[in-house]
C-alpha cells in the first residue's frame, strides 16, 4: 500500500471527496491520552470529544499498547454470537 506524507493527505483526500471540516491530520503514533497531534506541525490538541466517543480511553492507552498480541488475536479469531 503506497504510503502518503502528512503534508500531502489533505490534497489527496480533496482529490476525491469533499474536505471540509477537521483540517487537521491526526498523528495517530504520536497522539497520547486526551491528546490529539497534528502530523502536519506536531501541534498537539485537547480532545474534548474522544473522537465523539470513540476513543473513550485516549489515544495509545499503555494497557492497549502492552495487550496489542492479545487483541489483534481477539479481532482476528472473533467468533460471532446468537445474541
Amino acid at each position: 500500500m503506497e504510503k502518503i506524507n502528512f503534508q500531502d493527505t489533505r490534497p489527496t483526500i480533496e482529490k476525491h471527496m469533499l474536505a471540509d471540516g477537521m483540517e487537521q491530520v491526526i498523528d495517530l503514533h504520536n497522539s497520547h491520552g486526551s491528546w490529539m497531534v497534528d502530523g502536519r506541525n506536531g501541534k498537539e490538541y485537547l480532545d474534548l470529544f474522544s473522537m465523539f466517543a470513540s476513543m473513550s480511553i485516549g489515544y495509545n492507552h499503555p494497557y492497549v499498547l502492552d495487550n496489542t498480541d492479545r487483541l489483534t488475536a481477539a479481532a482476528i479469531n472473533k467468533p460471532t454470537n446468537s445474541d
